[in-house]
């Protein structure tokens, strides 16, 4: 008994001592994590970041949350790696009483997890998970950059080292299921699509009957950048520029920024090479700001290394548009990922040409033909910053470069001639016909050849594309360019317009009635004379349209105080032109908007010539007199050919019942009346050959009704009788 009692004395005594082990190893490891992972305000910096970069929302996180616990779940029932939780002085036979902290627990799930997964991919390289270098001083801030190893460290020693570094890990980043989620994102991420497919949890649940929409939504942002293939090449921090000396120095740290500026950067991933773009866009404003106020900086030996920059950072291939069915009107347009470098680009190249020490003798040799058309070939980006860039980019090297005029000319003119009869497709055509407007202006008179086979083959044909809208208002103000400049145009102008005047779309006839009030404001009076009558035509057409826009458009011309004054001039012309068209509208259109501004234009043309009004008002009553007349005979006329298809059709049902009861009868009578007929015929002619001969005996012994019945017979006779006598 004092030996029972002993042994449970040191039992007791020794579980005791156990439980004060683990309260103190509890209390020394709470006290070690909360010294040793104190945020600073660069690690929450860094964590913001972090978090910031993964945008993880709310409901997304529960959901992960969710199946990150039924995966551990499913994992500890299949699972064949034994779980050492932490290092405590418990015994072997009192492993079951030790209690594991609710951190290293997580940390363990994280680390159990990882190993399920090393289990599906033993093949593969080992991955980096959670490395991160935000912080430029060198403070990691975020992460450590742990890196598994391999399957193979399930060992006890092994094992408890990777679980105090993942520790680490989880308490640097802030909250544990944060950092399990990103690390679930980072190794699923690197996971084959065959298993993410497989695995039930990462796949879609369909919804047959849900309601989406089917036009596809575009995206806003678009990488089409030149990216740097390998991360070799890493920026350096240069000196500034400095605008008030030229030295040789300040030349040849221009040339190294210059060559700095060609290294591009992936902006599809905001979060990637932070510090080198950062770098790159401090060099750009430095370079924009030392060409502007610097005197001499632009020597020989940097034009070719600026326009190298240039076309390394904006002669791309543009990537095609991802929504087929894309509306400018109705549908945001696709900008470009790595705008934040391409305006600062422009906004150099813009310095450069504007810069007083630009020289055209040196700037010829390295901006060339094939440098312009690559640079009008970018004219076809979806994104309207870059073509706004481009257009005064293009405008500038037109004005300084005089032996690319030419070119520039006919590049666009090629251009046009394929968007119109070729693609139909094309997004910089306003800003081309914006920058041609003002050529056209600048144009010398008389005008060239080229420039009016320009207008007529090239210019009106724009008309005719569906996508009219998106470049009318330019298009417009270049043609009345061409009319200022020639006045004799204007015939061949509005012919042609004519010729394209749309037939079906209602929107297209608004802007074609727009433009007609822009030439008539600047026509002759001449070259109105020449245009009136099939003008006037077509106008009386959209006047009697059913759609109220067009004949509101339409009416609207005789708000024009010049046009007015010319129709005034020529009203013997074109009120009986409209006026038919004008009456009838005032009597049966559906709008009663219309219906008031024809009673005004009808009230001016009273006022204009009065007598011609009165005679075009009787004229008119009496025409449709006429018509109705003709409509009443029309209805008579169908209403008699109704009864007498209705009396055939009775006829012949009753003939045909006839028929049926005795087909044999009915076909002799018909034989009969058929040879009836034939004697009629025959004796009709012979007695009308008779009566032309005179002789009356020769009739009655010729020809009765049985006697013969041939022509030629009957006169052969009728010369005998006459020979004998």
């Amino acid at each position: 008994m004092p030996m029972t009692k002993t042994k449970s004395n040191n039992n007791n005594n020794d579980n005791n001592n156990n439980q004060q082990d683990l309260q103190e190893t509890e209390a020394n490891t709470e006290h070690t994590e909360c010294n040793e992972f104190k945020p600073t305000i660069t690690q929450l910096i860094s964590r913001y970041r972090f978090n910031t970069a993964i945008n993880i929302t709310q409901q997304q996180l529960q959901q992960q949350q969710q199946q990150q616990q039924n995966e551990i779940r499913i994992e500890k029932e299949h699972s064949t790696i034994p779980l050492r939780a932490t290092r405590t002085s418990c015994g072997k036979g009192q492993a079951n009483n030790c209690k594991t902290p609710n951190s290293t627990a997580k940390v363990a799930n994280i680390t159990h997890k990882i190993f399920g997964w090393l289990r599906k991919s033993r093949n593969k390289k080992p991955v980096a998970i959670l490395s991160s270098d935000f912080d430029e001083d060198g403070d990691e801030g975020v992460g450590v950059g742990v890196c598994v190893v391999g399957a193979s460290g399930a060992a006890g020693g092994a094992l408890d080292d990777q679980i105090s570094s993942l520790a680490s890990v989880g308490i640097k980043a802030g909250k544990l299921n944060t950092t399990q989620t990103a690390t679930e994102t980072a190794i699923d991420s690197n996971e084959p699509k065959s298993e993410k497919m497989s695995s039930g949890t990462f796949v879609d649940r369909i919804d047959p009957f849900a309601k989406r929409s089917l036009k596809k939504k575009s995206k806003k942002s678009q990488g089409s950048s030149r990216y740097r293939n390998s991360q070799d090449v890493e920026l350096q921090q240069l000196p500034p520029l400095k605008a008030d000396c030229s030295s040789l120095e300040q030349e040849e740290l221009f040339i190294r920024k210059l060559r700095q500026c060609c290294v591009s950067f992936d902006f599809m991933d905001p979060v990637t090479d932070l510090k080198g773009k950062e770098i790159k866009r401090a060099a750009l404003n430095d370079l924009s700001t030392y060409i502007t106020h610097g005197r001499g900086v632009l020597t020989e030996p940097v034009y070719p290394e600026i326009i190298r920059m240039i076309s390394c950072n904006l002669f791309r291939t543009l990537p095609p548009s991802e929504n087929p069915d894309f509306d400018p009107e109705e549908d945001d347009p696709t900008l470009e990922a790595s705008w934040p470098h391409l305006q600062l680009v422009y906004e150099v190249f813009l310095r450069f040409l504007e810069s007083q020490d630009f020289q055209a003798t040196i700037g010829k040799r390295v901006i060339d033909q094939k440098f312009v058309l690559q640079l009008l070939e970018l004219f076809d980006s979806e994104d309207p910053r870059e073509r706004d860039f481009l257009k005064t980019v293009l405008h500038r090297i037109y004005g300084k470069f005089l032996g690319l005029r030419a070119f520039i000319r006919k590049q666009i003119n090629n251009i046009f001639l394929k968007f119109i009869y070729e693609t139909e497709h094309f997004n910089g055509v306003g800003e081309l016909l914006e920058i041609l407007g003002s050529i056209i202006n600048g144009f010398a008179l008389p005008l060239k050849a080229e420039h009016k086979q320009f207008l007529v083959k090239v210019l009106l044909p724009l008309h005719k594309v569906k996508c009219l809208s998106l470049y009318h208002a330019q298009l417009a103000y270049c043609i009345v360019q061409f009319l200022e400049k020639d006045p004799f145009l204007t015939e061949p102008v509005v012919r042609g317009l004519l010729k394209f005047w749309p037939k079906t779309c209602s929107q297209k006839e608004v802007m074609f009635l727009g433009e007609i009030e822009e030439i008539l404001d600047v026509i002759d009076p001449p070259q109105f004379v020449k245009i009136q009558e099939p003008l006037f035509r077509q106008i009386a057409k959209c006047v009697s349209s059913p759609h109220f826009q067009v004949a509101e458009r339409a009416l609207y011309l005789w708000n024009n105080e010049y046009a007015m004054s010319l129709i005034e001039e020529n009203n013997a012309v074109i009120m009986p032109i409209m006026f038919p068209a004008l009456y009838r509208i005032s009597k049966e259109h559906w709008n009663q908007t219309i219906v008031a501004l024809v009673y005004n234009v009808l009230k001016t043309f009273m006022e204009m010539n009065s007598k011609l009004f009165d005679e075009l008002t009787s004229s008119y009553k009496a025409e449709r007199q006429k018509e109705k007349k003709r409509e009443r005979d029309r209805e008579e006329l169908w209403k008699k050919l109704h009864e007498l298809e209705s009396n055939r059709s009775s006829g012949r049902a009753a003939g045909g019942s006839a028929a049926t009861a005795n087909s044999g009868s009915g076909a002799a009578a018909a034989a009969s009346t058929s040879l009836q007929q034939a004697n009629i015929a025959a004796a009709m002619n012979s007695h009308q050959q008779q009566s032309n001969s005179g002789s009356s005996g020769s009739l009655s012994s010729g020809g009765g009704l049985g006697g013969d019945n041939n022509p030629a017979t009957a006169n052969s006779k009728l010369k005998q009788d006459k020979a004998d006598n």
